[in-house]
């Protein structure tokens, strides 16, 4: 196994290459270029903890070599004969310690693994950060993110109890990010009697008007006032549009300074708003006589 990192420090470049090989504690210099042969996969990955620790940003590439049949043309002078012989070396030996006495500790280190390159991905990508509320609807996952490890997440839920998530399962679910959004969008249907049909297009004018004038709706963005169905007790219209807030108790408190706005328009019309009702006509007089 051999891990590439290419470490960024100002405008300096400094190229690192780890390498699990049978010559322990040989080290060859290439140019700018080191190669170390740890003993231990764990000692790969706690280097390149230190040099993302060290260095702030790190670049890696992952190469498995298995086997010795490995062909190529030489270069001049014979130095790709010596690369060929040395990565059959390499190949040869990493195949005898995988097939004959490193199964169990690849088995036990797949998950580690799984988890250090998903802590990588959330490092390269980055999805969310520290103190971003995160969520993900195929995982019972929600809550703000308080530590990124290299094994794993810290996420306190809105109960206050911690959940410890390891990174290789943000790499396999969706990830959503409240903590990133514009805006916050309101949307609500309001539904007036059906004798106060008449008032509709006056009630709708002055809600919509009401909104582009109001100083916490965000009129840049998508903004709908419309009647759009008859309904079983009433006739509806809806409310669409976006705060300018996204703090969640800020976002709350504008909504209902809006929706009372909304009531005082209605009200204003000599309108009500409508709530489930059922009339029963009888086309008959009934008469009741007493014994």
């Amino acid at each position: 196994l051999i891990v590439e990192a290419d470490v960024e420090h100002g405008v300096h470049h400094a190229g690192h290459r780890f390498a699990c090989t049978a010559s322990a504690g040989e080290q060859q210099r290439v140019g700018r270029r080191t190669e170390l042969r740890p003993h231990h996969l764990l000692d790969v990955l706690q280097r390149l903890i230190d040099l993302r620790t060290q260095f702030g940003r790190i670049r890696v590439v992952v190469i498995v070599v298995v086997g010795a049949d490995i062909c190529s043309q030489g270069h001049a002078g014979g130095h790709g004969q010596t690369d060929i012989r040395h990565l059959r070396q390499v190949g040869t030996f990493a195949a005898q310690q995988i097939f004959h006495r490193r199964i169990a500790v690849g088995f036990a280190a797949k998950d580690l693994l799984a988890n250090f390159f998903g802590g990588l991905i959330i490092y390269l990508d980055r999805p969310f950060a520290v103190g971003d509320w995160i969520r993900s609807p195929d995982r019972q996952i929600e809550g703000t993110v308080e530590k990124i490890g290299w094994r794993m997440t810290m996420i306190r839920n809105f109960q206050s109890q911690p959940m410890y998530v390891p990174n290789s399962v943000f790499t396999n679910v969706i990830v959503e990010n409240p903590s990133r959004m514009a805006n916050r969008r309101i949307y609500e249907t309001i539904g007036l009697r059906y004798s106060d049909l008449t008032s509709m297009d006056k009630v709708v004018a002055e809600v919509q008007a009401m909104l582009k004038s109001h100083e916490e709706i965000d009129a840049e963005k998508t903004m709908i006032v419309n009647f759009n169905e008859f309904s079983d007790s009433s006739v509806d219209f809806f409310v669409y549009c976006f705060t300018q807030t996204t703090q969640w108790v800020k976002f709350h408190e504008v909504k209902q300074n809006v929706m009372l706005r909304i009531a005082e328009i209605i009200a204003a019309n000599n309108a009500e708003i409508a709530f489930p009702t059922s009339t029963i006509h009888i086309s008959e007089a009934i008469t009741i006589d007493n014994p």
